[in-house]
């Protein structure tokens, strides 16, 4: 990429149409959709929807029900090009696969970190605390 050629991911809303921008193309969302954010090497736009029924993620355009308690203020972490991705709830991580609608959870804990993707390690990782102990957390890709 260029280092004049800039992507801009942003939320719009048209007429009570809620639309996800990327340059100039557009991504039609329900009303209620999570920040848009970018895969840590710009590769993947990724967002967080809320429809009627379920919550989706959208990665570039594509939509992909989840079958799982995802909201759209979550926050989540991707490792492009990879069909997973990582959040946390009250008490555990969660890897989900979101094409195979298959998901691994962790131990549980008192209290956990947002998640990242860590590209040196390869790994989905997050701070976990049990009895004022503090750990690190991994899944290995």
């Amino acid at each position: 990429m260029h280092p004049t050629e800039l992507l801009y991911g942003y939320g719009a809303a048209n007429h009570n149409r809620t639309f996800v921008v990327q340059n100039s193309t557009e991504y039609y969302a329900a009303a209620d959709i999570g920040t848009p954010f970018y895969s840590h090497n710009g590769e993947e736009l990724i967002f967080i929807g809320r429809g009627e029924y379920e919550p989706y993620i959208y990665i570039n355009g594509q939509r992909f029900v989840v079958r799982i308690a995802l909201y759209s203020d979550d926050r989540i972490a991707k490792k492009p090009r990879s069909p997973s991705i990582v959040f946390r709830t009250n008490v555990a991580l969660v890897v989900y696969y979101y094409e195979r609608d298959r998901m691994f959870t962790s131990n549980m804990y008192d209290r956990l970190s947002n998640p990242i993707y860590n590209r040196r390690s390869d790994t989905y990782q997050a701070l976990a605390v049990i009895y004022n102990r503090l750990y690190l957390i991994q899944y290995k890709l």
